[in-house]
């Protein structure tokens, strides 16, 4: 074997690689979509009424910001509205169960896996009433992506005399809102 001649350099010049890693503040990546089944209006009248969602459904958001703020999600109810007439349903109610998510998600690093998931606090929504449900807090820092299966969704119909028959809809308004630290 013959031995390996490595030449001196005339020259060298060197240049730095650049790698820029930015950060996002917390996005609401999915939100739940809730129908419910159909009823007759003979057995909507002068009963109390619950109708269950029938299909789980999710609820995401992913935190892979490098920032110490939490965050915290928020719903509104609108009015349900009969979608020809927009008659209102008052008096209607939203209750909310939720699980949260039994494995990680995709490539959220170890640390940041379910454990540190925040807790979801069940509801139940008036209409036209904010209440906050799910909250990012020290102990609970919600870092990667965070989901929740809404596994039960109720929509709670007061006793009505006259009900009228038709489509009805109402909005849900999710806001999530970055929190500076606890």
């Amino acid at each position: 074997m013959g031995s390996l001649f490595l030449p001196t350099p005339v020259a060298a010049d060197t240049l730095p690689i650049t790698a820029v890693i930015t950060s996002t503040p917390p996005t609401l990546s999915a939100v739940p979509q809730l129908t419910f089944p159909n009823q007759s209006v003979k057995a909507i009248i002068n009963t109390r009424t619950t109708l269950t969602q029938a299909t789980p459904t999710q609820l995401e958001v992913d935190d892979f910001s490098t920032l110490t703020t939490h965050w915290q999600l928020a719903v509104t109810m609108g009015t349900p509205r009969q979608v020809e007439t927009q008659r209102p349903l008052p008096g209607t109610r939203l209750h909310l169960v939720a699980t949260r998510l039994a494995q990680p998600i995709g490539h959220t690093p170890l640390d940041q896996r379910i454990d540190s998931t925040p807790d979801f606090v069940a509801t139940t929504l008036a209409t036209e009433q904010s209440q906050i449900i799910w909250r990012a807090t020290t102990a609970s820092p919600g870092k990667g992506k965070n989901q929740l299966i809404f596994q039960e969704a109720q929509l709670l119909l007061p006793r009505y005399a006259h009900v009228q028959a038709g489509a009805y809809q109402a909005t849900l308004t999710w806001s999530l809102a970055i929190l500076p630290t606890d």
